[in-house]
């Protein structure tokens, strides 16, 4: 199964959207950030896109991918970074379509967060990408 994630900024880098997938379907509850199931053949940046649609509403211009990661069970889960414009700060809504809260939370906390911290989906995977995710976008290793 091929997935992506993505981690959203505001433009002062200073809160990163989270989804809550405490009450949905999903394999990897707790907050994590916006992403999904890819098509067969879609490309990583396209899936993405398409998946920040369908979860926020609003439309994401600029992409960072920031790394590929291979699960044991074959499963591979494309990370992206982005800044999002003050706009689509304001345009995000409070509740997606499938009733997953969207939440605005400070950076600094989620990197404060251990691995056994379990308001985090994957295992503590969530703050280590919103780390390299900010670190990256400081750095201007920037849009693709």
């Amino acid at each position: 199964m091929r997935m992506c994630l993505c981690f959203g900024f505001t433009p002062d880098l200073k809160n990163v959207l989270m989804v809550d997938k405490t009450k949905g379907p999903d394999v990897a509850l707790g907050l994590n950030g916006v992403g999904g199931k890819l098509e067969p053949c879609e490309p990583s940046e396209t899936g993405m896109r398409r998946e920040w649609s369908e979860e926020t509403n609003t439309d994401i211009e600029h992409l960072l991918y920031l790394q590929t990661m291979i699960f044991s069970d074959g499963s591979i889960v494309e990370v992206f970074g982005a800044v999002l414009s003050e706009d689509a700060v304001e345009a995000i809504p409070r509740k997606n379509d499938v009733g997953e809260q969207l939440l605005w939370m400070n950076a600094e906390d989620v990197l404060q967060a251990t691995v056994r911290d379990s308001a985090y989906a994957g295992y503590g995977n969530v703050p280590y990408f919103v780390g390299i995710a900010r670190r990256a976008i400081n750095r201007r290793i920037w849009w693709r």
